[in-house]
């Protein structure tokens, strides 16, 4: 999130990969899962991964880790290379279109084109786990017999789109089998309103036991690429909050646990 004035709005409806790309760490503790040669591990290695490490934070990773946060990832996607380089001397829209045409501005667009592009073909990881969903439902439910979670979503980090599965600064079109739930709620401490947000994950009892087991200790992994990057607004006073958000179509998805990647879950 950053402050700023308002820009042209959207509607609101490489460096080296980290040597280690588990959640945590690949550690082994006594608390560790022992692996087992018939479990199944889903390779995260040198995968670009974006991580949610609290309701409301992110981190980026590999092909993502130059980029470093959700506003420069809007930047690159709309080849905006004044504002991607913070090339802060062009202030205006006439001065950025005017350096974008130079031979220099040429040569940082064509960079940013590749960049994009590469972004675009890759596999990305969202990762999500379920210790961040701040004491919201993260269990079975038999009457419906899926595996429910539920997880708050500011106001500004929403972005509807039917078809699509809402994170925070994330949309990605899933499964059509997983269904979305979604509550508005006010807070009037704040004067703000956010979304309580449940997904609901088909999967059997026999299946759902060992995840409830160890809940605490696993994580959703949404395999996606991305689509296009979009922003919300909201008035604070003088200034227009802006928050940049990610949409993207998922490939796969999967629970697996933290340390060791092992897979609980997958569709």
């Amino acid at each position: 999130m950053q402050i700023s004035i308002a820009q042209d709005r959207i509607p609101t409806t490489s460096q080296k990969s980290e040597k280690s790309t588990n959640i945590a760490s690949c550690t082994t503790t006594k608390e560790t899962i022992k692996k087992n040669p018939n479990d199944k591990i889903l390779d995260l290695f040198n995968s670009s991964i974006i991580k949610q490490t609290s309701y409301k934070g992110i981190e980026l990773k590999g092909l993502l880790s130059e980029v470093k946060l959700m506003q420069r990832l809007y930047y690159l996607n709309n080849l905006d290379v004044c504002r991607y380089y913070e090339l802060k001397e062009y202030d205006t829209d006439l001065k950025r279109k005017t350096f974008k045409n130079t031979s220099e501005g040429q040569l940082l667009t064509n960079e940013l084109k590749a960049k994009k592009q590469e972004i675009s073909k890759s596999k990305l990881y969202y990762i999500f786990p379920l210790s961040a969903n701040k004491g919201w439902a993260k269990e079975y439910n038999l009457r419906t017999q899926t595996f429910d979670l539920s997880y708050i979503i500011d106001e500004n980090q929403f972005i509807p789109v039917q078809g699509y599965i809402n994170f925070p600064q994330l949309t990605i079109k899933c499964n059509p089998l997983i269904k979305q739930f979604k509550e508005k709620r006010y807070n009037p401490n704040t004067n703000r309103y956010s979304y309580l947000n449940t997904i609901k994950i088909p999967m059997s009892e026999k299946v759902a036991l060992p995840i409830e087991e160890n809940v605490d200790k696993l994580a959703l992994v949404i395999e996606f690429k991305m689509q296009q990057m979009k922003y919300t607004t909201y008035q604070a006073a003088i200034f227009n909050i802006v928050t940049y958000c990610l949409l993207g179509v998922s490939t796969k998805i999967y629970v697996i646990d933290g340390k060791v990647n092992k897979i609980y879950f997958s569709l």
